[in-house]
């Protein structure tokens, strides 16, 4: 959810680091994505008790 606010600021000046930190910034959506499911299977399995 921090990533959201970084993403309208770019953190590196010459092109190929912007490229990189896009790669990033995709990294650690997909990490986030992976979480948030990981989070919602938990919760689910809890309510299935």
């Amino acid at each position: 959810k921090a990533l959201k606010v970084t993403d309208h600021k770019p953190f590196f000046s010459n092109g190929d680091n912007r490229d990189l930190e896009g790669q990033l910034k995709d990294v650690f959506n997909d990490a986030q994505d992976i979480i948030e499911r990981y989070q919602s299977t938990i919760a689910l399995c809890k309510r299935d008790k």
